[in-house]
């Protein structure tokens, strides 16, 4: 763009931090991340969004104290998006003590979420049973509804809404037992392709 002598603008700072947040490249990421004006003098005023494309390229790798540190020192206030990128981030690296930290802001921020309530229920379930006991008790006293995942299936112009062991749906009675064909036929070609790669030697 700077050949072409194209101007820069925030969406096109954007789109680079994006950029570098999925290919990794926090250095690159960080160089934008921190530029007010480029060489042409054109200015960059950082929004929400780009320092969440920041704080979530310092989480995915790894670096989550520096991502704390980040979010708090932001000029701007933080929502619940960036908070909830850091949680997820805490997950993936199994960071518990940074994680109840962003997980009590999200509840402070969203109260009746039931997301972050969640996420910490699942890292207290491996281990930290009284941590369980806090977080259901937590969603309890403040009424937090955790509502189960829909499918959606568009079929002849009709929309249909299932849940997990929905036997109540009109068509159930139909749907099940081609779900049990299907999962039994899933089952055996899973077992010839894998047959099909053992050694006659040991399959003997």
């Amino acid at each position: 763009m700077m050949e072409l002598d194209v101007r820069q603008n925030c969406v096109t700072f954007l789109a680079v931090l994006q950029a570098c947040t999925h290919t990794g490249f926090l250095e690159k990421g960080w160089a934008i991340s921190i530029i007010q004006y480029d060489d042409k003098g054109i200015s960059y005023n950082p929004e929400l969004d780009h320092y969440s494309c920041m704080a979530d390229l310092l989480g995915r790798k790894g670096k989550l104290k520096e991502a704390l540190d980040f979010v708090q020192s932001m000029p701007i206030k933080s929502d619940a998006g960036i908070w909830g990128t850091l949680l997820c981030a805490c997950k993936i690296h199994r960071n518990i003590e940074i994680g109840e930290y962003v997980a009590y802001r999200l509840f402070k921020l969203e109260p009746h979420s039931a997301a972050p309530y969640v996420e910490m229920a699942n890292k207290y379930a491996l281990g930290r049973w009284d941590g369980v006991a806090n977080i259901r008790a937590m969603m309890k006293r403040n009424q937090v509804k955790k509502f189960p995942g829909l499918s959606l299936v568009h079929i002849n112009g009709k929309t249909c809404t299932f849940t997990a062991e929905d036997r109540y749906h009109a068509e159930s009675e139909l749907t099940y037992p081609v779900l049990d064909c299907l999962a039994l036929h899933s089952r055996e070609e899973a077992y010839w392709s894998h047959s099909k790669w053992i050694p006659e030697h040991e399959a003997g």
